[in-house]
């Protein structure tokens, strides 16, 4: 059995600029097990670096669950 990696649940990212919000993400679930190769493709705008953000640390997630091994990212300052 291969050791889940990197794993999301529910992730969502909101952009608000006044009373507008631009979902960049919405509702998405991903895993990656160690020793994996994960390719992302899509078109500009999609949302592909908004992902690699959170997922990295970099950004905070508007909702959902970001965990690293047995890390919950997403509850960390």
């Amino acid at each position: 059995m291969t050791e889940t990696v990197f794993r999301t649940r529910g992730l969502e990212k909101i952009y608000r600029s006044g009373a507008v919000e631009v979902p960049a993400l919405r509702g998405i679930d991903f895993e990656a097990t160690a020793g994996e190769f994960v390719v992302l493709l899509g078109p500009s705008g999609s949302g592909k670096s908004t992902f690699l953000n959170i997922v990295g640390g970099l950004d905070r997630a508007s909702a959902g669950e970001v965990r690293f091994r047995d890390a919950e990212l997403t509850a960390m300052d």
